[in-house]
């Protein structure tokens, strides 16, 4: 591992020797996995968990038993190297992919100084320490997760100070440069088609509200109608009683009206009717007629009433139960 060549032969990985290579394959390594969809943090970046090639010409990060999918923006190190933990994971607060930069910062700084921090006392730089290399990992130590570069940035950082790299390495960096773009475009494709299906739902609910209030709306005028309907028809049936009175005249010495009120004896035919009718026009005798709940018409009562002309003799009249 890169531990044992760093405890071993530390001027082999120094940062013109191996070192950047080291730095270089590592934060490639991290960058495939902070680009994957949802991306996967390793949780345990260290020297330890770096691979070395024989002859140091390439590096390999292992160890990815604690790493896990990161399914949400931030989440809690499920384990970690006290001496390689961000400040937040030290703090059990919710991290995200950044502890990873920072414990890549941690070892950058190790092979720098040729040694690996002892508890939490970091490694210091020497003073012959390369300006980009010094800037890489303060930018990566930087106490604020929000402040330090993404796995992208390292890679790009690190080509562009490693010079012309071979063929290989440089169709490596081209590649999980390119899918590193490709996963930063599908992200702004999902959050455009997510913002696009919440305003089609936030529409679809307004106009299912619209609808809902049509539908009242609809409802409390047919109540209206029906209630206007009701009144007008109550209004003409106490207009066709007050005729039937008016008819009648002062041979009625009373007369009463109530609601309809269904009985046995049921309403009656046409041909009762007409029977009833034609004995109050014949017998002059008769002087109390009763057709409760008889369940008469407008047209019926208005008959009757004609027919109530002509006999002088009738002077009770009993329409209750009848329209």
């Amino acid at each position: 591992s890169l531990a044992d060549v760093l405890e071993r032969d530390p001027a082999s990985v120094a940062w013109a020797a191996a070192g950047r290579r080291a730095s270089r394959d590592t934060a490639r390594a991290l960058c495939y996995l902070h680009t994957l969809e949802p991306p996967v943090v390793h949780w345990d970046v260290k020297p330890a968990n770096v691979l070395c090639q024989s002859g140091l010409g390439l590096f390999k990060l292992a160890d990815v038993g604690l790493a896990a999918n990161m399914s949400c923006s931030q989440a809690h190190a499920a384990g970690w190297t006290p001496s390689y933990a961000a400040p937040e994971v030290l703090l059990g607060r919710p991290t995200n992919a950044k502890a990873d930069v920072f414990s890549f910062g941690v070892l950058v700084e190790a092979l720098l100084a040729g040694k690996q921090p002892t508890g939490r006392g970091r490694a210091r730089l020497p003073p012959a320490t390369p300006p980009q290399a010094r800037k890489l990992v303060l930018v990566c130590l930087s106490e604020e997760a929000a402040l330090r570069p993404s796995a992208v940035d390292l890679v790009n950082g690190l080509e562009d100070d490693a010079g012309p790299p071979a063929e290989a390495e440089a169709a490596a960096a081209a590649a999980a440069v390119a899918r590193a773009e490709e996963v930063n475009k599908a992200r702004r494709l999902a959050d455009a088609a997510a913002v696009h299906e919440k305003a089609q739902a936030e529409a679809a609910k307004k106009a299912d509200l619209k609808a809902e209030a049509d539908l009242k709306a609809e409802a409390k005028l047919k109540a209206e109608a029906e209630a206007k309907r009701k009144a007008g028809a109550e209004a003409e049936d106490a207009r066709c009683l007050s005729m039937l009175a008016a008819r009648v005249g002062n041979s009625v010495v009373e007369l009463t009206h109530c609601p309809l009120l269904r009985t046995t004896a049921g309403a009656l035919s046409a041909d009762e009717l007409r029977g009833v009718l034609h004995v109050i026009k014949v017998n002059v005798s008769l002087t109390t007629l009763d057709l409760i709940n008889k369940e008469l018409t407008d047209v019926a009562a208005l008959v009757l009433a004609d027919v109530l002309k002509v006999n002088a003799s009738l002077t009770t009249l009993d329409l209750s139960g009848n329209q």
